[in-house]
């Protein structure tokens, strides 16, 4: 599974913004396959490894300022939603229903996860489910990351009583299949 390089500079960046006196900590903490993806410049369009460029970066993240691997993982999400929403984005965001802007993931996520698979599955007027497909088991992490997104995306809408649910299940082939639930009022 390969990622845009746009959510590998998350990460860093996340480090860099919430916890700068960790930076450097984090930084040694990653394991020599990800090292190599924060010594140069991480390109926006570029692809790059989920596994070594998102997933073990954030478990470092996680070791670092002594949270859960899942909890970081969301942490991370709604930070690169609060980034990607910024600006006018963010204005549009406000006066957009949640289920307009949550269902617009699914174009944003399909040029950001080659080869996944992310499609909505259900919707009403205070939720939305999506199915993603085509990961691997060893790329459960993104999921949460991905759910914490949504949380920020709701966030930005001014919704209330803001729920993800991650809802992982094993495929053949060590493929993983999710469903993640979002939930507002």
């Amino acid at each position: 599974m390969e990622i845009k390089g746009t959510a590998v500079k998350t990460t860093e960046q996340f480090m860099k913004d919430r916890y700068p006196d960790l930076y450097l900590d984090w930084k040694r903490e990653l394991p020599a396959e990800s090292k190599v993806f924060f010594r140069n410049l991480i390109h926006a369009t570029k692809w790059y490894p989920l596994f070594e460029a998102v997933i073990l970066p954030t478990e470092a993240v996680a070791r670092v300022i002594n949270k859960s691997k899942i909890d970081t993982a969301r942490e991370l999400g709604k930070y690169s939603a609060e980034v990607a929403l910024s600006g006018v984005y963010k204005i549009f965001i406000r006066i957009s229903n949640p289920d307009f802007v949550i269902s617009r993931a699914t174009q944003v996520f399909s040029t950001y996860y080659q080869p996944g698979s992310i499609e909505i599955t259900e919707r009403n007027d205070t939720s939305i489910k999506f199915a993603i497909k085509d990961f691997e088991k060893k790329d459960e992490l993104i999921m949460h990351r991905i759910a914490g997104w949504m949380e920020g995306t709701l966030e930005a809408t001014r919704r209330k009583t803001i729920h993800s649910e991650v809802i992982i299940a094993d495929a053949e082939n060590n493929k993983l299949f999710c469903e993640i639930i979002a939930r507002w009022t």
